[in-house]
């Protein structure tokens, strides 16, 4: 299921805002999704030892107003 067309997230490491290219974001059910870091050749990222934050807005518009 995508993003609604009106809908936006943005990821962070370590408080820094990441570049879209990066981040893929897999919305699941009701509070659930999935975020993937894209960790270009040659670069690492130590497991659990940066904090990483989604902000995720999604915006469904109401039906038969």
């Amino acid at each position: 299921m995508p993003l609604h067309l009106n809908s936006y997230f943005n990821g962070y490491v370590n408080c820094v805002l990441q570049m879209d290219d990066l981040l893929t974001y897999t919305p699941g059910g009701a509070g659930i999704g999935q975020l993937v870091i894209t960790v270009t050749a040659g670069s690492t990222i130590e497991q659990n030892s940066y904090p990483r934050a989604i902000q995720l807005l999604s915006i469904n518009p109401l039906k038969n107003l």
